[in-house]
């Protein structure tokens, strides 16, 4: 037997089953955020073991873990200037569990246009957590090249009838070779890899000659005497290398001087309780000494700001980064 409702009946049914499932799945949902974190926390980084990105996401990965009572699980996903790693968490479910340390490589440069087909929007698919540091790049060469300073160099580059190659491992690099490559030799060729500490590998055994390295990363093998360094592309002299000139000081004007950072991300859509929980543990461990000392010792300066501040922070460097490689002619890798 059949029982027919009627249809007033049937609509005050229907809406009464949407309401009690919206009401079964709201206070869960709430209990989720509320009890956050309740696993460990995947740290995605576009960088390999070794490289200065690593460094920095595992001086934050411990503390952090002791703040939000989870552990905190580096992830290396290194390729394509580090866009790769940055485009799996912009895919990532908006729960918190999977964050990324992201650099002007990943959110800025590559998005800008060095990197062909980025499959994301840095300002639309990530939730911005906050800033975390700074960190200085250098230009860097075989130990056994004959010039010895940026002005020999360039002089060098200018006669020499052999290639120069000029290595890079993020995008950074790419954009600095082919600033050098305008400024000294048309036969300055630039080539990619998919990491920098391979790229130093093969700049160290004399593969390449050349490359633009970040100077957590080279600043032991400059000390060791395997690579030489010709100067810093920051406005000011590194602690770590305070003997390597700017570029300026070396000689080499209107060469755009530039940092490069990191700040935590999460995927766009994070509940708002969670981003600020994150939010209030990433400040307080980037307020501890012994982290700031920690990240001084890799080389790279803490230096903070709010999502928001973040938010807008990004936004001017995507203006500057597509403004700057239209200006010189720079095209995508690839």
């Amino acid at each position: 037997m059949q029982t027919h409702f009627p249809a007033r009946m049937r609509t005050a049914l229907s809406a009464f089953c949407v309401f009690s499932m919206i009401g079964l799945m709201t206070p869960a949902s709430a209990v989720a955020q509320q009890q956050y974190p309740a696993k460990p926390i995947r740290l995605v980084i576009g960088f390999a073991p070794g490289s200065a990105t690593d460094g920095v996401a595992r001086a934050l990965a411990e503390p952090l873990a002791a703040v939000l009572g989870q552990p905190v699980v580096v992830e290396n996903k290194p390729g394509a200037a580090s866009t790769l790693a940055t485009a799996m968490v912009a895919k990532a479910a908006p729960d918190g569990y999977t964050l990324t340390l992201g650099t002007n490589s990943g959110m800025a440069t590559g998005p800008a246009g060095v990197v062909p087909s980025v499959n994301y929007d840095p300002l639309k698919d990530f939730t911005a957590l906050g800033k975390v540091a700074n960190v200085t790049f250098m230009l860097v060469g075989n130990a056994k090249l004959p010039p010895k300073s940026l002005g020999e160099l360039v002089a060098y580059a200018k006669r020499t009838t052999d290639n120069l190659n000029c290595a890079s491992g993020n995008t950074n690099g790419v954009v600095f070779c082919e600033l050098l490559k305008q400024r000294t030799n048309d036969k300055l060729m630039g080539v990619p890899y998919r990491s920098t500490p391979q790229a130093m590998t093969d700049v160290i055994g004399g593969q390449v000659q050349l490359m633009f390295i970040d100077v957590p990363t080279g600043a032991p093998r400059v000390n060791e005497g395997q690579l030489h360094a010709y100067a810093v592309t920051s406005p000011t002299r590194s602690h770590m290398v305070p003997d390597v000139p700017t570029m300026a000081e070396a000689g080499l004007q209107n060469f755009p001087p530039n940092s490069g950072w990191w700040a935590l991300y999460g995927p766009a859509g994070l509940p708002e309780p969670i981003a600020t929980k994150i939010t209030a543990a990433l400040d307080q461990v980037l307020q501890r000494d012994d982290v700031k000392t920690r990240l001084r010792n890799l080389g790279v300066d803490v230096s903070t700001a709010s999502p928001s501040e973040m938010r807008e922070f990004l936004q001017s460097q995507l203006n500057d980064w597509r403004r700057f490689l239209k200006e010189f002619n720079i095209r995508p890798e690839g």
